[in-house]
């Protein structure tokens, strides 16, 4: 079962969940950019799983979850699962939170271009629900062009799609 994301036709990572490296695929060639220590094999209560998320020039994002499915739940197990960012300049993991100033720091999004998105390197989405702006909006807890948008939706309207470009 590989997890295969592309960043344009160029690139692309390549993870497997019984694997212990993650592989980047570029100009035909196949390297290891990431392994894993303690092994999969090691035994635990739930194995942990590293899956490559989303790559730029300067960053790629990894999200750590248990390797337990629970059917009732699904993808809501891994909503919070953790994500580390291997910084490409400073060779170092961290952990950051990403607040969209215009929506408030109650919101810890990552506009990501997942793994079947078509988007340009170096950029992401999100989506906002509509009737979440409207609400907020009401309460005047948005700002700029952000508020602007909601000011001229209706609850039932469809998502906004919000495409974020990382310098």
């Amino acid at each position: 079962m590989f997890q295969l994301f592309t960043a344009g036709a160029e690139n692309a990572i390549i993870s497997d969940i019984s694997l212990d490296t993650i592989y980047s695929f570029k100009n035909m060639t196949l390297s290891p950019i990431a392994y894993r220590i303690p092994p999969v094999q090691v035994k635990k209560k739930y194995p942990k799983v590293v899956i490559a998320e989303f790559d730029t020039d300067y960053f790629t994002v990894f999200r750590i979850v248990d390797m337990i499915f629970d059917p009732v739940k699904r993808h809501q197990i891994h909503a919070h699962a953790l994500r580390i960012i291997w910084d490409k300049r400073t060779k170092r993991f961290e952990e950051w939170k990403v607040y969209d100033y215009n929506y408030g720091k109650d919101r810890t999004r990552f506009p990501d271009n997942c793994f079947y998105s078509n988007l340009p390197r170096n950029h992401g989405e999100d989506r906002y629900k509509a009737s979440d702006l409207v609400e907020r909006y009401q309460k005047g807890e948005l700002k700029g062009e952000l508020k602007e948008i909601a000011s001229r939706l209706k609850e039932d309207d469809n998502l906004v799609l919000v495409i974020a470009h990382y310098k």
